[in-house]
């Protein structure tokens, strides 16, 4: 299908807030080109691994697509993505404001469509949830291209506007089957570029009518008070996350929330995992503005109980 709708394509060097504008009027912004030679660290370290996996089943995922995952563990490169910093910087200014300030890594998937791969079914990621919203986003996700994306080599296709449209199943359901060609959008991008589109936004893996692979890694961040769709605690355990920068063990789930979201023995995981006290020092895990709350009421108790 011809689609004739546009996504903005945006430098690092026009800045967060020219990206950021065109997120929220689009739902979907590619920036180009955030980290050099990133396709080939890709291509080395995932390659193998997408040629020795196998096409996944089911309608949804594709009888000619692959689907890999725990790509913090097998890629170096992935690691750079999950805190390169402008791409960052869009996820916690989106989401950080709902969740004390604290984003996580949700997903990280790789996803390769071959030839013959017909188009995916359009739909919004953060259905997944279970909870229909729209007080502000749950996830984003960041959509990396391994290879050239093309309209004909099956390119992510993104409806620009619909991650301001209703939350009710039924009528966006039938929106979506009424959707014409000028209506969706074709995210073509070089190697190199990510797409970041809303979780709220439809979107879906094109057709891939050429005769070579396309090769992508999708990560996905979300408020840090939902469970993540990957458990990274698992999917990167603590013997090798180790050794991670401190961010991206953040994203991964090894900081916790404020209030009290997320604590073993008291204490971040973090911290309880390098130092491992005989006996935690317990203390409130609170918010600023609770803090400042408390101090409000105990001092107003005090003034009444003089």
């Amino acid at each position: 299908m011809p689609y004739t709708a546009k996504l903005e394509t945006v430098k690092v060097s026009q800045g967060l807030e020219k990206i950021l504008s065109v997120l929220e009027r689009d739902g979907g912004v590619i920036i180009q080109n955030p980290i050099s030679s990133l396709s080939d660290d890709l291509e080395n370290e995932l390659g193998p691994v997408f040629d020795e996996s196998d096409f996944c089943g089911g309608q949804f995922y594709g009888s000619k697509t692959k689907r890999i995952y725990s790509l913090i563990q097998k890629s170096s490169a992935c690691r750079k993505m999950a805190i390169e910093p402008t791409v960052l910087a869009v996820m916690k200014a989106v989401l950080g404001p709902h969740s004390y300030g604290k984003i996580l890594l949700n997903l990280t998937q790789g996803i390769e469509i071959s030839p013959g791969q017909r188009e995916q079914a359009l739909h919004r990621d953060d259905s997944m949830f279970g909870s229909h919203h729209k007080q502000h986003e749950y996830m984003i996700n960041a959509m990396w291209a391994q290879t050239d994306f093309t309209k004909e080599n099956g390119a992510t296709v993104v409806m620009p506007g619909s991650h301001k449209w209703s939350q009710n199943e039924t009528e966006l359901f039938e929106k979506i089957l009424g959707a014409q060609p000028d209506q969706i959008a074709s995210a073509e991008m070089k190697a190199g570029d990510v797409l970041i589109y809303y979780g709220s936004a439809v979107h879906g893996g094109g057709a891939n009518t050429s005769q070579s692979i396309r090769r992508g890694v999708v990560l996905s961040y979300s408020v840090a008070w939902l469970r993540q769709a990957e458990p990274q605690h698992l999917a990167a355990p603590w013997q090798v996350a180790k050794d991670y920068d401190t961010e991206l063990q953040n994203l991964l789930g090894y900081d916790a929330v404020e209030p009290n979201l997320g604590l073993l023995e008291g204490m971040t995981p973090r911290d309880y995992l390098t130092t491992k006290p005989t006996v935690a020092k317990v203390h409130d895990f609170l918010t600023l503005e609770q803090n400042q709350l408390l101090e409000t009421y105990h001092g107003m108790k005090e003034k009444i109980a003089a």
